[in-house]
This record gives structure tokens, C-alpha cells and sequence, in this order.
């Protein structure tokens, strides 16, 4: 899922083909990490007109019609042509990870909207030809519209900005607690699997509901991120290492929470940054990375 996600962003951002406000505003604070995609920086360096020639996108786009039968229509258009959908993916874009609780986190992408009236009409058609909707009709929910694409994914859109969201969680570590030898091993994992999904939709809905954030809780009161965007870069990687880390331990093992290993983890990781910059140039890519450790470590 996250790999068909990161792709999709990847091909949003790299064939996005006009200019909007910058949407970093729109980011939460508690963000584990965000991709930042620049496209007026590396608009000058690629012509994407040939690249739509290339043999690794017609691969590309062929992968995307094979994972995303039902959607491809749509998800095309977007890298094909995004104007037809009124996506404006510039000057930059974002997609974000935000940790939740228990082996849950949120995957969301943040885009402009240039022509809202487009977007929602390719929205109403998506529905109308989904088979994993819950619900065939846009919600509306004050200047916010929700195109519901599933039980764990949705669309949230206003005038402004789209973001796509989704709650991402792994069931395989359900069972951690429970004894192979239990005659009752499997009724106990059918429960926990039901309950599991139903914490995935309780997620989902929390996070439509607290999607619009107000300037105090913006990652752009972050020191740090204000770092990050203040650097010269086509694609940009800002990770929060204190929050990756708590993460990490929470999901390798929920036995490991409370033990040593858990709090060295925590002390060695307390306010740390990852910044990783890629460039284009001249058929060359370019990685600069930078790590930002708290002074008292």
C-alpha cells in the first residue's frame, strides 16, 4: 500500500503543470516525516514531454492500470494531464506520515486545487465506478467535500487544497499476545482482526475530522522543518528521527515498550532530524544528507 502511494505521489509531482500556493500550512506538527516535491525548482531541468515517451513510463503507467484497475481512470489523469482534474501539484507538493497509536499511522497527500468544479466531477465519476466505496455520494461537511474511497481511504477536498489520506496498519502483530496452542486460538484472531479493522475506521474518521489545522499546530512553527524548506532542492525528505523512533518501538515489539532497549532508543533519538535533498542535473542525481542531534547528546 505505502509503495503504490509513494509511487502515485512521485508520478503526481514529477508531470504537474502549473503554479499554486505553497501548502506546508496545511501540515500537522506532529508529522513522523514529509516528501517535499519542488516543481518550479526541477520544472527548468525536465522536459516531460519526452519522458512520456520513455519506455520506463509506459512501464510505469502500465503498472499503475494493473494495481489500480478500478481507479486508474482518474490516477492517470493525474500525472497525464492534471489540469483536466483541476490538481495543481505546484510550486510544491507533500506527502506525509503522521504516527497514530498502535500499529497505526496516516499517509496523506497534500495537493492544490485549481478548478474545484472539475475535481469534484471526476470525484462523483470515481465513486459511480467504485467497488470498494462505502458511500456512492460526496459528503459535505461545512467548505470541506469527502469522497469516501474505501473504509480505511478517503478524499477531502475545499477550494483550496485536496488531500488524499489514508490509514495505514499491519494486522501481523496482532496475535503477540496469544498461544498457537489455544483451542480457541483462531476465534480470538477473528475477533481481533474485526476489532482491528474497526479501530482503522475510528482513525480514519478522527483524522477527517481534525484535518483542517490551525496555524499553532502547523509543522511550519517547527525550527527545524523551517530549515528544511529553506534549502535548494527538487525532492526533499525531512524526517523527525524522535518520532520514527517511538514509532518503531511501539511496532517491532510491544513487549519492548517498557524495557531497556525501548528508553536507550528514546534518549538517543530525542530531538533529531533527518534532511535528505535530491537534485537533477544534467542526467545526474544528487543525494545531500544532513543529520541534526540535539546539543545536550
Amino acid at each position: 500500500m505505502i509503495q503504490k502511494l509513494t509511487t502515485l505521489v512521485l508520478a503526481l509531482c514529477l508531470f504537474a503543470n502549473a503554479y499554486a500556493q505553497d501548502l506546508s500550512s496545511k501540515i500537522p506538527q506532529e508529522a513522523i516525516g514529509v516528501i517535499s516535491f519542488n516543481f518550479e525548482n526541477y520544472n527548468k531541468k525536465i522536459d516531460f514531454s519526452k519522458i512520456k515517451q520513455s519506455t520506463w513510463f509506459k512501464e510505469f503507467d502500465k503498472n499503475i492500470a494493473a494495481q489500480n484497475p478500478e481507479s486508474y481512470d482518474i490516477i492517470s489523469k493525474m500525472y497525464k494531464n492534471p489540469a483536466e482534474l483541476g490538481v495543481n501539484l505546484a510550486p510544491r507538493s507533500y506527502g506525509v506520515a503522521e504516527f497514530l497509536k498502535g500499529d497505526f499511522y496516516t499517509i496523506s497527500y497534500l495537493v492544490a486545487i485549481s478548478d474545484a468544479k472539475k475535481f469534484e466531477k471526476a470525484m462523483k465519476k470515481e465513486l459511480a465506478n467504485s467497488k470498494t466505496a462505502p458511500d456512492k455520494k460526496i459528503i459535505k461537511k461545512g467548505n470541506d467535500k469527502i469522497a469516501m474511497l474505501n473504509d480505511f481511504g478517503a478524499v477531502i477536498w475545499n477550494e483550496q487544497y485536496a488531500s488524499v489520506v489514508a490509514i495505514i496498519g499491519d494486522d501481523k502483530r496482532i496475535n503477540f499476545d496469544f498461544s498457537y496452542g489455544d483451542s480457541l486460538y483462531q476465534q480470538k484472531m477473528d475477533k481481533r482482526r474485526e476489532e482491528f479493522k474497526q479501530m482503522k475506521k475510528t482513525e480514519l474518521k478522527l483524522k477527517l475530522d481534525n484535518l483542517n489545522i490551525t496555524q499553532d499546530k502547523s509543522i511550519q512553527n517547527n525550527q527545524n522543518f523551517q530549515l528544511f524548506q529553506a534549502q535548494v532542492y527538487d525532492i526533499g525528505i525531512w524526517i523527525n528521527v524522535d518520532k520514527v523512533t517511538d514509532m518503531y518501538v511501539r511496532q517491532v515489539s510491544p513487549m519492548m515498550q517498557n524495557g531497556a532497549m525501548a528508553g536507550l532508543f528514546g534518549r538517543m533519538s530525542v530531538g533529531s532530524f533527518q534532511h535528505n535533498f535530491f537534485n537533477f542535473n544534467q542526467g545526474e542525481i544528487t543525494l545531500d544528507s544532513h543529520t541534526y542531534m540535539d546539543e545536550k547528546l
